[in-house]
């Protein structure tokens, strides 16, 4: 039965990439409340973190960050070190929205560490990417250009 909050979950992506992001949203809060009601922890997961991303986009920080972390916390529970991950990254990616580059910094050198451990290269390329760009955004012009260019040799090994 809770298959049916990972098809919820996919038709919301759809419309999110279609630009749809009310719609979305609703069929991201069906999904929560299907996987709630079955106790499907990994489609539980997996929908909080499709909610929690979209709320960050539009705006509602505090709501977003709650999900996301949420996702986090069950997809470590679960076993499913990636998917941990990719949630850190979104928590990240909240923080410096916020303006909050510092945490973000300390967020994305975490992740960074277990993606370099999990040898996650295309992953480390992306985070790099993202550590520069807050690097940047605090005017912290050698630590920025250094993640920047880790970033270009991994993405061109790639």
């Amino acid at each position: 039965p809770g298959l049916e909050a990972g098809v919820l979950t996919c038709e919301g992506t759809i419309r999110e990439t279609a630009g749809d992001n009310t719609k979305a949203r609703d069929l991201y809060e069906r999904a929560v409340g299907v996987a709630t009601e079955t106790s499907d922890k990994e489609m539980l997961a997996g929908a909080l973190f499709s909610r929690g991303y979209l709320l960050g986009v539009q705006g509602q920080y505090a709501a977003g960050l709650t999900d996301l972390k949420r996702a986090q916390a069950t997809f470590e529970e679960i076993n499913l070190p990636d998917h941990a991950l990719t949630a850190l990254n979104a928590i990240a990616i909240l923080y410096n929205r916020m303006s909050d580059y510092a945490q973000a910094i300390h967020i994305y050198e975490r992740a960074l560490k277990a993606q370099r451990e999990a040898g996650m290269r295309r992953e480390q390329a992306v985070t790099l990417h993202n550590l520069g760009r807050a690097h940047e955004n605090l005017l912290e012009w050698d630590a920025s250009q250094k993640a920047f260019q880790e970033s270009l040799e991994i993405s061109q090994d790639l």
